[in-house]
């Protein structure tokens, strides 16, 4: 400790604790000041979340009075025999129609044609895609080569 004893190594030693010390002051004040911004936010939120609780409360007050209301009418059910009368003439209408499919026989070969066509296509797309995947994958990092 004898680089201790001069008079500049004693205000170099003093200035470096003079200077960790605000360091350590400034981060806590910086600390201080966040905690506060969040509290601050916080407050406004908690006070949202009342505000609304306030709401849902008047609208379940309003729910049951609507409740109250629907059930004060007592609203009675239509006679439906004449509707349903009316649809079982319908269906028998329908099934007296017996439409008759076409015979589609002559193009089923070109049908299959098509398919044959499009799974082919499709194959191609396929392996021009993992073509491309693969030439993107290679120009990803230039050094791997």
């Amino acid at each position: 400790m004898d680089w201790f004893q001069s008079k500049a190594a004693q205000i170099i030693g003093l200035v470096s604790i003079i200077g960790t010390l605000a360091g350590f002051g400034y981060t806590g004040a910086t600390y201080v000041n966040r905690i506060e911004n969040l509290e601050s936010k916080m407050a406004r939120y908690i006070n949202e979340i009342d505000a609304l609780g306030d709401e849902v409360a008047v609208l379940d007050k309003k729910v049951v009075a609507v409740d109250e209301q629907i059930k004060s009418l007592n609203i009675e059910t239509q006679d439906l025999s004449p509707i349903k009368a009316d649809i079982v003439e319908l269906q028998t209408s329908v099934a007296g129609l017996n439409v008759e499919t076409q015979d589609l026989s002559p193009i089923k070969s070109d049908i299959v044609a098509l398919q044959t066509s499009v799974a082919g296509i499709n194959a191609s797309v396929d392996i021009i895609y993992a073509d491309v995947q693969s030439l993107k994958n290679i120009n990803d990092n230039p050094l791997a080569n």
